[in-house]
Order: structure tokens, then C-alpha cells, then sequence
């Protein structure tokens, strides 16, 4: 708990919480309406900017001394930072009640990406890891997980399973929604906890010295439009491929002889080897991106200071690190599963979405429903970090 006391929660259930913002937002319509100028006439008749416009407006602000100095001062810095207040920055000093007994350091920070995920997944590994008797580490060593590794493989491993997705839905038009949808962004960073599951099991994980963060790793944007526009591309060039496939006399000779099975498989086979010339070109434009990755099954040495401040090594492939040191007796990432709230299904439920995923044939992504009071009691239950991922609305 912070410096501020802790308050009661409402009494309210779930239903009634929904209710609740549900009329919030009628009321505030309601307001909006009540003020509404019905006889007012708009400068501009045909919906173009006018000119006169702008001149209004220029006109209102210049006359406005706190734009004036928002102006001044915002063209020239960072917004967030120039508009955060001091006051509640000191007040506001995080000390709590009731701590971690192992903290390792340093804080992490995902950068302009959206790794939010990989970083969250890291420091609750990095946590049982960091205490392992093996390592023999400070309670507040410095020391963290290569977010960077698993960003890597997931990026490659997601650019397989659309193209995947791809060959399957060839047969559907490119205006299909479901294509759209999968087309929309196929490889973005984001991810869920199953989907780390996937990582850690076929690839393991190192510590943040073995494969450090580069500059696309930190700035994601270019990196993942380039990558996108070129698996875009791919996914093209594959449905014309089964097109033509499915038009060559002997596809059509093994189909007329009711040898359905066999033609797929073939058509398959030939769709997936260009798939694989393709997956060599992402793998390269990630290597030239993000750095040569160590391979899951090479080994390394990893060189650090014990808590007696005594240089230390280790010697082992990813997989092992991770086998090793994460997948202890107690945390053990398998058999985590995640819990959501969505009021608008039934609770107590397993749910998925439908071609969500980044390891093709790897864990399917699934969630438990629960209501928000009993993912609470868990949170305050389970005494060691938890995985946590909020949908946030701008």
C-alpha cells in the first residue's frame, strides 16, 4: 500500500458495476444534448476547412496566455514529462507495508514498442530465477532476462504462422474478413502469456548480456511496417502459388481419382517449401534488425558477481538456462494460466480466440473468466509476481 490510507471497496457486483457506468455514460449524452444549439449555423456549408476557420481559431488561441505558454514550452520537450506535477511526485514516494523479500534490479522499460508482454513474463521469471540457490545472487543484484531474445523468435515464429494461416484460407477472397483481419497485423509485438509459454519451451531464454537490446528492438515501428509489407507480400505470392497448383493436370488427375488426401498433402508440400524461402528472407531482415540471436540448442557463457561479489559463470544453451533455473517446482510457467474478466460472457468458463496464436501447433491462447473480486482475493493470495496485461482505451 502507498502513503495514501486504503478505502473500503464499493459493495457492488459485477452486474451492478456495469449498470452503474452504463447510466454514467447515458447522463453524460444526456448533458451533451440539453446544450446543443439546434438553430446554430456551421461556417463551412459543404463540410470543407475553410479558411475563415482557421483564422477564428488562430485568432480565440493567440489571446489565450496558457496556450501561449503551452507553445513555448511543448514545442520543444517531451508533453508527458513537461505536464507531469511535482507535488504529486513527492508525495507520492512509494513506500510500502508490505514488500518482495527479493527484488533484482534494475526497473525494465519496454521503450517505444509494445513488449509489454515479454517484459511483464521476464520479471516474474527473472524473480525465481534471480533466488535460485545455483546462481547464488544478491537480493538486489542487477540482473534481468533478455526480453530481446524471445521478441526475436516470437517475431519469427508469428511471421510461420501467418504465413500458415495463409495457405490454409487460400481458398477465401482477399476480401474476406477473416483474411483481412489476419492481414491487418500479422506480426505485431504484442502478445499473451500461453504465447510465452510457446518461447520458452522451444527456445529458452538468457540472461539480457548474451543478446542485449538493439535499436529496433527499443523503436519497433519501422522494423514491424517493413516486416508486415513484406509478409503481406509473401502471403500473396503463396495464394497465387495454390492457385496454380490446384490447376495443374496432376492435381486435378489425383482429385478426379477421389485421391483428395494425397493431392492436399503434395499441394502442401510444394506450398510450404517456397513458404520456407520466404521465412529465410524475415529471418534475415530480423538478424540485420535485431542482431544473430543465439540458437536455442548453442551454448553460452554467461559471466556475472555472486552475492559475495566473487565473478561467477555459466555455461549452457537457452533451453538449459531455462529448464535449469526457471522451471523450478513452484512458478512453473506451464502450469500458469491466465484470468480474465469479461462481464459480457459467463463466468467460470475456459475461452480462446480463434487463430490467436505465434507457435504454429504450439499451446492454444485460453483464458478463464472470473469476476473482478475474485481476481483480486488472487492477486492478494499469491504472494510472488504475477503476469499482468491491462486493455487500456485512449
Amino acid at each position: 500500500m502507498g502513503t495514501a490510507p486504503s478505502r473500503p471497496a464499493p459493495d457492488f457486483t459485477e452486474k451492478r458495476r456495469v449498470q452503474v457506468a452504463m447510466a454514467a455514460q447515458a447522463k453524460d449524452l444526456a448533458d451533451s444534448l440539453a446544450t446543443l444549439d439546434m438553430n446554430a449555423v456551421a461556417t463551412s456549408r459543404n463540410g470543407s476547412l475553410e479558411r475563415a476557420l482557421l483564422e477564428d481559431w488562430e485568432y480565440v488561441a493567440a489571446k489565450d496566455p496558457v496556450i501561449s505558454l503551452s507553445r513555448t514550452i511543448l514545442s520543444h520537450t517531451e508533453i508527458s514529462t513537461s505536464l507531469l506535477k511535482r507535488t504529486p511526485v513527492v508525495n507520492d514516494t512509494f513506500v510500502f507495508n508490505t514488500a518482495l523479500p527479493f527484488i533484482p534490479q534494475p526497473i525494465t522499460n519496454q521503450q517505444s514498442s509494445g513488449r509489454c508482454w515479454l517484459f511483464s513474463s521476464t520479471n516474474v521469471l527473472r524473480y525465481t530465477i534471480a533466488q535460485h540457490p545455483g546462481l547464488g545472487l544478491a537480493p538486489d543484484a542487477k540482473f534481468q532476462l533478455s526480453q530481446s531474445y524471445l521478441f526475436f523468435y516470437d517475431k519469427l515464429e508469428k511471421s510461420n504462422y501467418y504465413l500458415e494461416n495463409s495457405i490454409e484460407l487460400a481458398d477465401k477472397g482477399l476480401d474476406d474478413r477473416l483474411v483481412q483481419y489476419l492481414s491487418a497485423a500479422p506480426l505485431n509485438d504484442g502478445g499473451q502469456w500461453d504465447m510465452v509459454v510457446n518461447l520458452l519451451e522451444r527456445y529458452g531464454v538468457v540472461p539480457q548480456p548474451i543478446y542485449p537490446e538493439s535499436y529496433s528492438s527499443s523503436n519497433s515501428g519501422r522494423m514491424d511496417l517493413l516486416l508486415t509489407t513484406k509478409l503481406r507480400e509473401h502471403a500473396l505470392r503463396l495464394r497465387k502459388l495454390d492457385q496454380a497448383l490446384r490447376e495443374t493436370e496432376w492435381h486435378v488427375n489425383l482429385v478426379n481419382q477421389d485421391k483428395v488426401d494425397q493431392a492436399t498433402e503434395a499441394r502442401l508440400g510444394v506450398l510450404r517449401k517456397k513458404k520456407e524461402d520466404f521465412l529465410r528472407e524475415i529471418y534475415t531482415m530480423l538478424t540485420v534488425c535485431l542482431g544473430v540471436p543465439p540458437s536455442p540448442t548453442e551454448k553460452f557463457t554467461w559471466e556475472y558477481f555472486d552475492k559475495d561479489k566473487k565473478a561467477r559463470s555459466w555455461t549452457g544453451t537457452p533451453v538449459e538456462f531455462y529448464k535449469a533455473f526457471a522451471e523450478g517446482a513452484k512458478n512453473k510457467p506451464t502450469d500458469a494460466f491466465s484470468l480474465i474478466n469479461d462481464p459480457r460472457n459467463a463466468y467460470d468458463a475456459l475461452y480462446t480466440v480463434d487463430r490467436l496464436g505465434n507457435v504454429w501447433g504450439g499451446k492454444p491462447v485460453r483464458y478463464v473468466n472470473t469476476t473482478s473480486e475474485r481476481m483480486k482475493q488472487a492477486v492478494v493470495q499469491v504472494f510472488y509476481p504475477l503476469y499482468h496485461i491491462a486493455l487500456c482505451s485512449p
